[in-house]
Formats: C-alpha cells, sequence, structure tokens
C-alpha cells in the first residue's frame, strides 16, 4: 500500500521541481527582461513591432539562423556588437524587415528614425572597436 502512494507523490514532487525551477522562455513577441538587459528599451519596442516575430522564440527558422533574440544575453559583447552592426546594415537598406513579412504587417515597417534608434545603438555597441 506504501508504494502505490508513493509514485503518485514522487510524481508531484518532481512536477513541482520543474516547474518552480525551469526557465521560462519568452514568447515569440517579446523578450524577457534577462534576454533584453543589453537591449535599450526604444530599441526592444521596435524588435516587439518589427523583429521578433521571425528573430524570437518560435520564429523563423531561416531568420534564427542570423539572429536569435531570445539568446541575445548569452551572446558575448563582441557577437552583441557585430549582431547589432549587422542589423544596423539591414534596415538601414531596406531588407528588414522582409517585403514578404510587410506585405501581411505594414505596421512592422521602420520609420527613419526607428532606423536611426536602432543604428546609433549598434554604434554604442561598437565604441572601441
Amino acid at each position: 500500500m506504501k508504494s502505490l502512494y508513493s509514485l503518485p507523490v514522487l510524481l508531484l514532487i518532481f512536477c513541482a521541481f520543474a516547474v518552480t525551477s525551469g526557465k521560462s522562455a519568452p514568447s515569440s513577441n517579446s523578450v524577457s527582461k534577462a534576454d533584453s538587459s543589453a537591449v535599450p528599451d526604444a530599441v526592444h519596442k521596435i524588435m516587439v513591432t518589427s523583429c521578433l516575430a521571425c528573430h524570437g522564440v518560435g520564429g523563423k527558422s531561416m531568420a534564427l539562423a542570423h539572429v536569435k533574440m531570445a539568446e541575445w544575453s548569452s551572446y558575448s559583447p563582441e557577437k552583441q556588437a557585430s549582431k547589432a552592426e549587422d542589423m544596423c546594415k539591414m534596415v538601414t537598406k531596406g531588407k528588414m524587415p522582409t517585403s514578404g513579412y510587410l506585405k501581411e504587417h505594414p505596421e512592422a515597417k521602420l520609420t527613419p528614425e526607428q532606423v536611426a534608434t536602432i543604428c546609433n545603438w549598434s554604434a554604442e555597441l561598437n565604441k572601441g572597436k
């Protein structure tokens, strides 16, 4: 009889431990506070609207091959600077967000001010490089 109750109790303890000790993953349209620690609020707001659908959790595999915003805080400062520089180049050339994405999400189109915000952030990360 004792072993009959042991298994459910152990399972309950295991589940409780797994839930409380595991990290929760950010949603596809968000970057957790820990993952956005190096991303200023102004840049983060742009990313939520224009980047994270593809470069966030559950994003497009091609986009994630270039940058995974959910893993941003695990990138070295050098890698962050390099990725931010790439972002600046892509948004300046109008290649990001992609035209296909913009057809379905016209609100994601970046303004010149938003492009400048991303490029200024990139320049800040690349100071002294």
